[in-house]
């Protein structure tokens, strides 16, 4: 059974943080906004992820950027000038693995040379998700920056340029986007459990990672790859011997790679459940808006997807520090675009088990 998501997905991986880039208050147009849901609705029944983007056949893009604190996972219709656009963003604390859960964001919208404009969202709707409806006066290719503030800081998180169409006419024309491989993992599913990624750089020596972090596949060693917001990829590996309860990595990653280290477990579940997470267009499919699911209880508790949901966040010992040539954030922007499917072949290599790979296994 294929896996399809019928949406633009964009991964952006930045280098440092940004603080120092923030660009003057002078001149912007600011709007205050309370996030009320605006009719959108976040999955108050089990199995809803509905995001409110529409009919079924709305294009849809995402966009996933890891900064220096924070990963931004958002979708929105593609835009049209003059038109209230809602943009789902899922806010993710990468230090303490938790959804972001009070406090304002802000989205600065630039257009060339224009003034920016900057829409404040005050509160998240629900754990983690805010949903501020954004209007994009002009049609073009804008920039638009992310201010998180946290602690006397504020944290900057660059979305890669986001096209505005002049019409309806003009999305209708725009391409849909070519598919990647992937195994959905929900948000709701990684705010429940400890899930952390450390980034692989090659050329910097050993690269470590837990041993629970590699699992067993019937091609061999295996690790998971975050390759966007709610998506992994299961990656074949060739490793070395477990040592003081690691494994160095020899080779199967490319530089920019995000490697699961906590939360394998539960990634585990949702590839062996039965019938996957299906996608439809704009990656909400129940009845044009709901996720199918197919991850058992043991993993979700109430096998739900509720935004908001309660649940227990442990966070044990962090990862970082423990990956030998890797840093948090890589010096090069990583881009990854396309619609997501499970092939067959990916199916069939998902003979998983949650046994450390070594090498003679």
């Amino acid at each position: 059974m294929s896996l399809v998501l019928m949406s633009c997905a964009v991964v952006v991986n930045l280098a440092h943080s940004q603080q120092s880039e923030a660009p003057s208050n002078d001149g912007w147009e600011i709007e205050v906004s309370e996030d009320s849901d605006h009719g959108h609705s976040h999955g108050e029944d089990a199995h809803g992820h509905e995001h409110g983007h529409g009919d079924s056949n709305e294009k849809t893009a995402a966009v996933t950027v890891w900064g220096d604190r924070f990963e931004i996972f958002l979708e929105h219709p593609y835009i049209v000038a003059g038109e209230p656009t809602p943009f789902v963003t899922h806010v993710t604390d990468l230090q303490e693995l938790v959804p972001r859960t009070e406090g304002q964001i802000e989205f600065v919208l630039r257009l060339g040379t224009d003034l920016p404009i900057g829409r404040v969202a005050k509160t998240p709707v629900r754990d983690g998700i805010y949903i501020p409806e954004l209007t994009f006066p002009k049609a073009g290719t804008w920039d638009i920056s992310i201010l998180i503030p946290l602690d006397g800081e504020e944290h900057i998180v660059k979305l890669p340029p986001t096209e505005v169409y002049a019409s309806e006419g003009d999305v209708a024309d725009a391409p849909e986007q070519e598919e990647i491989e992937g195994i959905t993992f929900l948000k709701e599913q990684q705010w429940k459990f400890p899930f952390e990624t450390v980034e692989f750089i090659s050329g910097s020596g050993d690269f470590s990672v837990p041993e629970q972090a590699v699992v067993k596949g019937e091609s061999g060693p295996m690790v998971f790859v975050h390759v966007a917001g709610e998506t992994v990829q299961p990656r074949v590996v060739e490793t070395e011997e477990p040592k003081d309860g690691r494994i160095v990595i020899l080779s199967g990653l490319q530089d920019g790679d995000r490697v699961v280290v906590r939360g394998t477990d539960a990634i585990l579940v949702s590839a062996e459940s039965d019938g996957g997470h299906a996608h439809g267009e704009h990656g909400h499919e129940e009845s044009g808006h709901g996720h199918e699911h197919g991850v058992s209880e043991e993993a979700e508790g109430d096998h739900g997807h509720e935004h908001g949901a309660e649940g227990d966040h442990p966070q044990g010992e962090s990862d970082h520090g423990h990956e030998h040539g890797a840093t948090g954030h890589g010096e090069a922007d990583h881009h990854a675009v396309g619609a997501i499917h499970r092939s067959e072949e990916m199916r069939s290599s998902l003979d998983l088990t949650t046994a450390a790979a070594t090498k003679g296994d």
